[in-house]
């Protein structure tokens, strides 16, 4: 079984890292607002995407890579989700092989159809928006090569027509963030088209999760520690953010969450 490279930390170390984030209050008695669970460590498992694109221009052919969470990408539905289930920086890291019997048995459930066709919908809206993209642009260049539009100061621009630029450039801009924002997850570049996807490899990330509850409401929220091999557990925190965001945006990935983790 195949897992990123780690490196073993006491779990003193680790607890004392997640309290010293606990809120509190006060400027000398530091009372506690919330209390704090830590995890075991656990092996979360993520799979490698291999893109086939063409450059736009020149229809020239590349692969791309990056590396989805394999278990919380079947329940994403809203696409705003979709961007924090990718891994593209850690397509580089180092992979070694460990006792596949060290693995829980809730890490070792995939639903390898519904990955499928999460990916599948993801890589059908970049499509679109790359294709919107150049049907908004091709309209743009005709409305601003307009005769109103080439002698502003002599030809005063129709109201219709300065409404139609505006309105476009605004669609365009939200389209175009999604582009850029799918580019950079995908480690696909912008001046390519996706055509193609295939899942590869599965490989397990060691992932500790630290909940912290407050102690008068109840509420609670959640930090991650993720791909410890960093050497760092600031890095390893930093590595956990897209886990404590998407733990704040539903539920359902919170009950996900904790029952691997149980």
């Amino acid at each position: 079984m195949k897992v990123f490279e780690i490196e073993e930390f006491d779990d003193g170390e680790i607890e004392s890292f997640f309290r010293k984030r606990a809120k509190r209050k006060g400027i000398l008695s530091k009372q506690e607002l919330e209390s704090v669970t830590v995890s075991q460590p656990i092996w979360r498992p993520f799979r490698f995407v291999r893109f086939g694109a063409s450059r736009i221009k020149t229809n020239q052919k590349e692969t791309f890579r990056s590396l989805v969470d394999e278990t919380l990408a079947p329940l994403a539905i809203i696409s705003d989700d979709w961007f924090l289930l990718w891994r593209p920086m850690h397509t580089e890291k180092r992979i070694q092989s460990i006792d596949k019997s060290i693995i829980s048995t809730n890490a070792l459930d995939s639903d390898d159809d519904n990955l499928r066709n999460f990916i599948d919908a993801f890589v059908n809206k970049i499509q679109e928006s790359k294709k919107t993209l150049l049907g908004m642009d091709e309209e743009l260049r005709g409305i601003q090569l307009g005769s109103g539009a080439a002698f502003p100061l002599f030809i005063p621009r129709s109201p219709k027509s300065r409404h139609r630029e505006n309105d476009l450039a605004l669609k365009r801009k939200s389209i175009h963030s999604f582009s850029v924002a799918a580019s950079l997850v995908t480690n696909c570049p912008l001046e390519y088209r996706v055509d193609s996807f295939e899942i590869e490899e599965r490989v397990y990330i060691q992932t500790i999760m630290a909940i912290f509850q407050n102690i008068e409401s109840g509420k609670e929220r959640f930090l991650f520690l993720e791909n410890i091999g960093e050497g760092s557990l600031d890095k390893a925190l930093q590595n956990g953010i897209a886990l404590s965001r998407i733990c704040e945006k539903d539920d359902l990935y919170q009950k996900k969450l904790k029952h691997d983790f149980c």
